[in-house]
């Protein structure tokens, strides 16, 4: 290697910010290549007419002016800080792969710094932990050079990817054709602090029902309806998604009735329909403890003759007996339970025959021949009405939008539970989704495709499976069908609701992909399915929330300012959501022992207080 250059190399290093620039020679004009780690995500354009060249970025396509005199490498360098089309950590990763690659090794310190805020969000770490003396002798003896930020640096390192990260999210909300669901909770910390989860959920654009925590903010008292509504009313302006709501799943709290009237009534706030949901009642905890101790049946009885003491506490041939018929009840609420509250609930298709299930369960045990049973399902029942009276109609619309069941399965399942009522509820759903359509349609100008587009459609869907010549065949016809029934004065609800319910052997289909693969032929009703398949029938995922709030406001660190918290939880559940959560909180419960949650043991206590200083 020329001798000029490999000084300059050692002058300047990888991922310096520093343009490349001609070297006048006297025989010659030599260019100096680019060493800059900006052009791993950069394409050279050229010069424009104005004989400044130009860069694309490889993620968003943004041109920028670069290289001469006037501009160098640090305006693109700027934007690769905000661009939400490349991840933050793909750029340190290529630098230090490239770095490697030379065998010249330099920490970029805002790379670095900017890592470490990822790693501590992802982790749950506290931010004094580069006080530490054994972590920085360690990051010492890796890396002399490289300085550790202050646990104030980390701080305002983290809320730095916060805002990146929420600027990703609010392009992502404001782009989606369809409307967002919410749910929002109330938690109390181990400081008494009252703290508010407002959650979004919503259909992305690949189809994929998606759960993103908006804020997880300080709500100080009073937590009256009126001021619940205008906080979250606050917090939906701020990201700019207030005229775009679709639903709010709120507990069964008093308040909530308030907060949900007075927000249909906020001027400028605008709901395609207001819904106020109550999360069941969860019936699976005697369950679980049941079902826990019916295996150890002839272990109580081996300990009953060997321990005399254990004979008047030990259950008897008949409880043992009722014991299995409760677990027998219970079975269905447990697993009903079990699939609402999962962190990746489902789509609101499968809520209508969940709660019908449960309700036929609970007439039938007004019947049974067992007393305990039979007083049990009473006052179930009693909690169980007030629930299905509140969102019967809403659960029926998800159901009548998975192509397996339409209107068909409603009157089944009413005609099961009362033969007489039976065609009134059926058409009071029909026509409150009819008069949901309507609103839909009256706002779309679209239409169903033309006979081409639809057989170009079928035949890309179907190419591989038959041959070419009855693909233009069926593909025709189906355009013909679909021409004819525009034609008569159908819309596409029509056309949904008069065709043939598909048929398929699971229980549980991906729905959501049905209707991308559908939503050529039915443009405005998928567009409504996406609305409606993606409501949260309870307040889990916002609860669910709190389990993170817990841990990382907890006794070790209760003195975290709540702006903090906000940015810890929010940039970790958008980078990592709540299963990955739970998988890793799971395996610290089995890990840490007596010890502290993020690994530090029990003789390793250290100070936690994080913004002691701050306060």
């Amino acid at each position: 290697m020329n001798s000029e250059i490999v000084s300059n190399l050692v002058t300047t290093g990888v991922g310096s910010e520093a343009a490349p620039v001609e070297i006048d020679a006297p025989s010659s004009k030599r260019l100096r290549q680019a060493t800059s780690d900006v052009w791993n995500f950069f394409k050279k354009l050229g010069p424009d007419k104005d004989g400044v060249e130009r860069a694309e970025c490889k993620g968003c396509k943004k041109v920028f002016k670069a290289r001469g005199k006037r501009y160098d490498t640090s305006t693109i360098k700027r934007h690769l800080d905000s661009c939400t089309q490349i991840k933050h950590e793909d750029i340190g990763q290529t630098i230090a792969e490239l770095q490697l690659k030379m065998g010249l090794l330099k920490i970029d310190s805002g790379v670095a710094r900017d890592m470490f805020a990822g790693y501590v969000v992802a982790g749950d770490k506290p931010f004094n932990m580069v006080d530490d003396r054994r972590f920085r002798n360690w990051v010492k003896y890796i890396s002399p050079t490289l300085k550790l930020p202050s646990r104030n640096m980390v701080k305002a390192d983290i809320v730095k990817v916060h805002k990146r990260e929420a600027a990703k999210l609010k392009k992502i909300l404001v782009s989606i054709p369809n409307k967002i669901c919410l749910t929002s909770y109330l938690w109390t910390s181990s400081t008494n602090e009252g703290f508010i989860c407002l959650t979004a959920h919503f259909v992305d654009k690949n189809w994929k029902l998606q759960s993103k925590i908006l804020n997880f903010c300080h709500m100080p008292p009073p937590h009256t309806g009126y001021e619940l509504s205008s906080k979250i009313f606050t917090l939906l302006t701020e990201w700019k998604v207030d005229k775009n709501i679709f639903s709010i799943t709120l507990d069964n709290d008093s308040s909530n009735d308030t907060c949900v009237e007075h927000l249909k009534n906020i001027e400028g706030l605008e709901y395609t329909t207001a819904l106020c949901l109550d999360v069941p009642t969860r019936w699976n905890s005697l369950y679980a403890m049941l079902a826990s101790a019916i295996p150890y049946k002839k272990a109580f009885e081996m300990y009953k003759v060997k321990e005399a003491g254990f004979r008047e506490f030990c259950p008897s041939s008949d409880e043992w007996r009722r014991t299995e018929k409760i677990c027998d009840f219970l079975l269905p609420f447990y697993e009903t339970t079990k699939l609402m509250s999962g962190t990746s609930y489902p789509t609101s298709n499968l809520y209508f025959l969940q709660v019908w299930q449960i309700q036929l369960i609970l007439m039938n045990s007004l019947k049974n021949d067992e007393v305990l049973i039979r007083n049990m399902g009473e006052k179930m029942m009693i909690k169980f009405k007030k629930y299905w009276e509140e969102y019967s109609v809403v659960l029926a619309f998800g159901a009548v939008l998975d192509p397996r069941f339409k209107l068909n399965t409603l009157v089944h399942c009413y005609n099961e539970i009362d033969p007489i009522s039976a065609k009134d509820k059926v058409e009071l759903v029909k026509s409150k989704l009819y008069k949901l359509f309507e609103v839909y349609d009256h706002n779309s100008s679209t239409t169903v495709e033309s006979s081409s587009q639809l057989s170009s459609n079928f035949s890309q869907a179907t190419s591989s499976a038959i041959g070419t010549q009855l693909i233009k065949i069926v593909g025709d016809l189906m355009s013909r069908n679909q021409e004819a029934e525009v034609k008569s004065g159908k819309n596409q609800l029509d056309i949904y609701l008069s065709e043939a319910t598909l048929f398929c052997n699971d229980a549980i289909i991906d729905v959501l992909q049905w209707w991308k693969d559908n939503h050529h032929r039915f443009p405005t009703l998928s567009l409504m399915a996406r609305d409606l398949l993606s409501i949260p029938i309870t307040t889990v995922a916002s609860e669910s929330a709190f389990s993170m709030g817990s841990h990382v406001l907890n006794k070790y660190r209760s003195r975290l300012l709540s702006d903090n918290v906000e940015a810890v939880i929010c940039t970790r559940n958008w980078i990592r959501g709540y299963d990955d959560f739970e998988e890793d909180k799971d395996q610290e419960d089995i890990a840490k022992g007596e010890g502290y949650s993020s690994g530090v043991g029990s003789n390793d206590v250290i100070d936690l207080h994080e913004d002691e200083d701050e306060n």
